[in-house]
């Protein structure tokens, strides 16, 4: 992914490994470090992997959001979160 660039919400990052930093000071103060994912159609599955590889240390739950997916919950109006477990 050295030239693609990552986005975490609304931000832009030219780098991989900037994103991941900033995605880490975010997750500092969160009680639940949960992520989700897309790629844009021109990332590769490779690239989109190592994306993946890096956020995994950072995160306790990863998902990815599919093209089906995220329509389906446009098209329902479904939150895409998880439940919340009590502890």
């Amino acid at each position: 992914m050295s030239n693609q660039k990552t986005m975490l919400n609304q931000e832009s990052y030219n780098t991989l490994v900037e994103s991941v930093a900033r995605l880490h000071e975010v997750l500092l103060t969160r009680a639940e470090r949960a992520v989700l994912v897309r790629a844009q159609p021109d990332v590769s599955w490779a690239e989109f992997l190592e994306m993946v590889d890096h956020l995994k240390p950072e995160v306790t739950r990863l998902a990815i959001l599919t093209p089906q997916v995220e329509a389906l919950a446009r098209l329902d109006r479904h939150c895409l979160a998880w439940p919340i477990e009590s502890q």
